[in-house]
């Protein structure tokens, strides 16, 4: 409800004199029960939460549907055996697009919208293959980004409003979203699109979620890395094997130049609204070398810190606090030191969160390993007290 979305899905159904039924976790026990118990009609949600829901353990789910459910998802691009699952389980999935400063799904009743070259600002063809970016023109866009007059003239250039987002426009004048211009991964001059990456990913038996970012590649300039949780039940116990076998996978279902050259597995980091977290290669708030991914693959490959949970930390304090890379590098040393010194009897996760709570005290800087292995292990006792 805090979201922008909040405004369109909650307050339509109060003006339709519905009733809004709220869980306190997004789960997908949480929603079929729901569905079940309170004969939910309709629900929104990003297609991070509609993937957890197809994947659900047969005890959390409640199959057949009583009765047929209606999907909005939005935030993202949906990954098309996500959509294939959903409408196999009994729900009516409807993809919408649009942003903040649109109003959230605005693809209606807006004065204009196209797909223009970025090169000449002229509509691209409706061919479905050239790629432009989507612009908005209307009265549901925003009138601009409070004192920030800069902004104001690139975002809104030419009489448009610029998303940032690359797609395609059909014969029949539908659009297709392609990817964010940011997230697009120049390879040896060739572009690359990570959600069309990310979709092959997802047609892997054994890949939970999937996100691509660009990697530095001193041959290429840019290669993808893709970053992966796997499913409940997957052998994990050797995961240069795994990756050599998604790789392989991919290059049956796309071009040699997508295949991902890294495969990372891990939990993959989530905004407050579910969406992965890959918005940072243009931020310097959050680290202070070229590549975040160069740094992670370098730290994987020396085999100091081989495992996924590794480099889930690495992500989690460069993406989520504002630390500088040689902070999460300590991180890195002092998680080393610690499974040591408890000789291997720890929980990786559990240690990260031990981690994380110095570092966000900023004690970190000047903590002995001694006062880590402490916190750790009141943290366990506590754990196993509840």
């Amino acid at each position: 409800m805090f979201h922008c979305n909040g405004w369109c899905f909650l307050w339509t159904l109060a003006a339709l004199c519905g009733t809004n039924i709220c869980i306190r976790h997004v789960n997908a026990k949480g929603v079929y029960s729901a569905i079940a118990k309170y004969s939910v009609t309709h629900f929104c949600a990003a297609p991070v939460v509609l993937n957890s829901i197809v994947n659900a353990s047969p005890e959390d789910t409640i199959l057949p549907l009583p009765h047929v459910v209606c999907v909005m998802t939005v935030g993202a691009a949906p990954p098309p055996s996500v959509l294939a699952a959903m409408s196999q389980k009994g729900f009516r999935v409807t993809h919408t697009y649009g942003l903040s400063e649109t109003y959230g799904p605005s693809i209606v009743g807006l004065e204009g919208l196209d797909v223009i070259s970025t090169q000449t600002g002229q509509p691209v063809p409706a061919d479905g293959k050239t790629i432009g970016e989507i612009v908005f023109r209307g009265n549901l866009v925003m009138k601009g980004y409070l004192k920030n007059p800069k902004a104001n003239e690139e975002t809104f250039a030419n009489g448009w409003f610029h998303s940032g987002y690359l797609g395609v426009k059909h014969p029949d004048r539908y659009i297709e979203v392609k990817d964010r211009s940011k997230d697009i991964i120049i390879s040896g001059g060739e572009n690359i699109s990570s959600v069309e990456v990310e979709n092959g990913l997802y047609m892997h038996p054994a890949v939970l979620e999937a996100s691509v970012v660009a990697r530095a590649d001193e041959r290429w300039g840019e290669s993808p890395c893709a970053f992966v949780t796997l499913k409940p039940g997957v052998d994990k116990s050797d995961e240069r094997r795994l990756a050599g076998d998604i790789m392989k996978f991919c290059r049956s279902k796309m071009p040699a130049y997508w295949v991902p050259k890294s495969v990372i597995f891990g939990p993959l980091p989530k905004t407050a609204t579910g969406n992965f977290i890959t918005d940072i290669r243009n931020d310097e708030r959050f680290w202070d070398v070229k590549n975040l991914n160069e740094l992670s693959i370098k730290l994987v490959e020396t085999g100091k810190h081989e495992t996924h949970s590794r480099v889930y930390l690495l992500l989690k304090l460069v993406l989520l606090l504002p630390v500088a890379t040689s902070t999460v590098e300590r991180a890195f040393s002092a998680m080393t030191t610690v499974k040591n010194k408890l000789r291997n009897s720890m929980e990786d996760q559990l240690l990260n969160d031990c981690l994380v709570t110095f570092i966000e005290k900023d004690l970190f800087v000047n903590v002995s390993t001694d006062a880590i292995v402490r916190r750790y292990q009141n943290m366990r006792s506590r754990r196993e007290q509840l």
